[in-house]
């Protein structure tokens, strides 16, 4: 059999390849790169992506990116069966470079320097199943009473490196060559994205936006020790494994041996008892069901019907779509809240509504056709976000408390 066929062997059966797997795991993503590629996908597909105005709110780490827009993770992986824990360090406490250097605590100088650090945040997964402790002690997970889903790795991507098979549908690979890494025999792989159809897909397959990506596969066990992607010739992300130490399947490490050291390691409940539960697709209601649920008046348009998500955070805020979807060429939607998640409007140009209600509105230079408009009415601030300025103003004037 050739390299290629010794690699997609290695990957697809890799499942029945280990019994229990240790490792440090680090993760490197360039936030401004990863941004442009999503938007690149997000145009390929006939929905250009929108500009994010001045005093737009910072959300995640890839938004309004400045100084800090590369972001470097270390910590230990731990797997038996269909079990996974993963304790990330502290970003204090585990300083890395740009050229892949952290303090991560262990005497392999190759990739680190330093102590252990204070583990900031905890995900560990049940088959399906899922739950992250952050630092600030959020919880987060998937529902327990749900049936399994099938979209692990929109929530935890960090499974991918143990299934590598899920990505064998989205890419084209091409072979590299033999190599060995940390004394253990590697394969190296070249992959470019299928696109079409199902590149929309590429979260379910636990990878990162990107259009080419370097792997590294290892011989003995198809798991994948590094992924590398690229968009427009640079580096948007990289997963790699160090010190991969593997049990034999025929004498595979146990949920119980993994834990005689301390806590079960595997047990969900002991992460905490999540206060947000993640849904692969969010249920969108509408906007009246939603009206009992937030500590301020909310408005829908009275001409229209829309629908809405509660997303918490600071505060709570409903997003609202038109609930008939969203037709190809159409792309407006409004948040809105009693102050949580809204923009700063300074340098926003004033206007005055239809029914003399004060307003701000921006578009970028380049494209007047997405507009960004903010109100408040009835105490409760709107932020109006799209395309089609006539549509937006329109949408604007109509807005109206939902009566009990």
């Amino acid at each position: 059999m050739g390299l290629l066929g010794d690699a997609l062997e290695a990957l697809s059966t890799s499942d029945r390849r280990w019994g229990g797997v240790h490792a440090r795991i680090h993760r490197r993503t360039d936030h401004v790169r990863a941004t442009a590629a999503r938007n690149a996908e997000q145009a390929a597909r006939g929905f250009p992506a929108l500009v994010k105005p001045p005093g737009a709110p910072y959300r995640g780490a890839g938004a309004n990116a400045g100084a800090d827009a590369v972001h470097d993770r270390w910590g230990t992986l731990l797997a038996a069966g269909d079990a996974l824990r993963i304790d990330w360090h502290r970003a204090d406490a585990a300083a890395s470079t740009p050229g892949g250097t952290a303090d991560t605590g262990t005497a392999d100088t190759d990739a680190t320097d330093g102590e252990v650090g204070e583990v900031g945040e905890v995900t560990v997964v049940r088959g399906e199943q899922w739950r992250r402790r952050g630092a600030d002690g959020q919880v987060t997970g998937s529902r327990p009473a749900e049936r399994a889903s099938s979209v692990l790795t929109l929530f935890v991507p960090e499974i991918g490196p143990l299934r590598p098979w899920l990505l064998l549908s989205h890419l084209r690979l091409s072979a590299l060559e033999r190599s060995v890494r940390q004394g253990r025999d590697i394969i190296r792989l070249r992959g470019t994205a299928r696109g079409g159809p199902l590149g929309m897909l590429r979260q379910f397959h636990g990878l990162p936006p990107g259009d080419t990506f370097d792997l590294a596969v290892d011989d003995a066990t198809g798991i994948l020790v590094e992924l590398v992607a690229h968009w427009d010739g640079g580096e948007v992300e990289r997963w790699e494994l160090h010190d991969l130490r593997v049990d034999d399947p025929s004498n595979p490490t146990t949920v119980d041996e993994a834990g005689t050291t301390g806590p079960e390691p595997f047990d969900l409940d002991a992460v905490g008892i999540p206060r947000d539960v993640k849904e692969p697709f969010r249920r969108a209601v509408p906007l009246a069901r939603l009206a009992a649920q937030v500590d301020f008046t909310l408005l829908a348009p009275q001409d229209e019907s829309f629908a809405g998500v509660l997303r918490e955070g600071a505060g709570p805020v409903v997003v609202a779509h038109p609930s008939g979807g969203r037709p190809a060429g159409r792309t407006v939607w409004f948040e809105q809240s009693r102050g949580a998640g809204m923009p700063d409007t300074t340098g926003w140009d004033p206007i005055t509504l239809a029914d003399g209600t004060p307003a701000h509105r921006w578009s970028p230079a380049a494209d007047p056709d997405q507009v960004d408009l903010h109100l408040t009415r009835a105490g409760t601030r709107i932020w109006i976000r799209g395309r089609g300025p006539a549509e937006i103003l329109a949408l604007a004037d109509g807005l109206r408390p939902i009566q009990p």
